[in-house]
């Protein structure tokens, strides 16, 4: 079920790949793995529970096939920047993301 929601996010990215607008296809990618991790942090769903490592192979998933499709260096840095400035790189977040709570 998650996976036909996601495709129709990736098959925008790589239309914008295919119209030669990498920075647009970045961008857009890049709300396609921040929405990944917002969803494992925050969602209450049981799909976590049923298949807790989705969210980060889908996350690595999407980033490698991006990657590969932009074939641009300075765009892969650009995604890779983002990535690690808003701690998107961390796998299993920890459990107190998933509860709101706040790490001490």
């Amino acid at each position: 079920m998650m996976d036909e929601v996601i495709e129709s996010y990736k098959e925008e990215m790589l239309r914008y790949l295919r119209r030669g607008m990498l920075e647009e296809s970045r961008i857009y990618c890049s709300g396609i793995l921040l929405g990944l991790r917002k969803f494992q942090r925050d969602s209450r769903s049981d799909l976590l529970e049923e298949a807790p490592d989705y969210c980060d192979d889908t996350f690595e998933s999407i980033r490698e096939e991006w990657e590969e499709a932009v074939d641009d260096a300075g765009q892969v840095h650009l995604l890779a920047r983002f990535i690690e400035e808003e701690g998107l790189n961390r796998r299993h977040p920890p459990e107190s993301c998933r509860t709101g709570e706040k790490e001490q």
